[in-house]
């Protein structure tokens, strides 16, 4: 039986009851930490990674069986948005003009 959920209500999954298959920690430091149970599928672990501070970088892991990831801080600050540059179009020029036949 795979842990991976498929969609099937009946897989199996650690634990069924109980605490969250993944967990957010904030810690004083300003670090957070991730802890993935087993049976945890991808809905929770994305779930869980979208309450990670943005700008956060992952740094180490722990553990085997309960993984734990650990984020800090980027010491650079957030990455800045990457900026398109926009190009108008020209409203006189349809878009098939520039385009030759054989």
């Amino acid at each position: 039986m795979h842990i991976f959920s498929s969609g099937d209500p009946e897989l199996w999954r650690t634990p069924e009851t109980g605490p969250a298959l993944v967990l957010v920690t904030l810690l004083p430091t300003g670090e957070c930490e991730v802890t993935i149970h087993p049976g945890a599928d991808v809905e929770d672990v994305t779930a869980a990674l979208a309450v990670v501070p943005a700008g956060a970088v992952f740094v180490e892991h722990f553990n085997d069986v309960e993984a734990v990831l650990l984020f800090r801080r980027n010491p650079a600050g957030p990455p800045a948005p990457e900026i398109v540059p926009w190009v108008p179009v020209s409203p006189l020029v349809p878009t098939a003009a520039g385009v030759s036949r054989p």
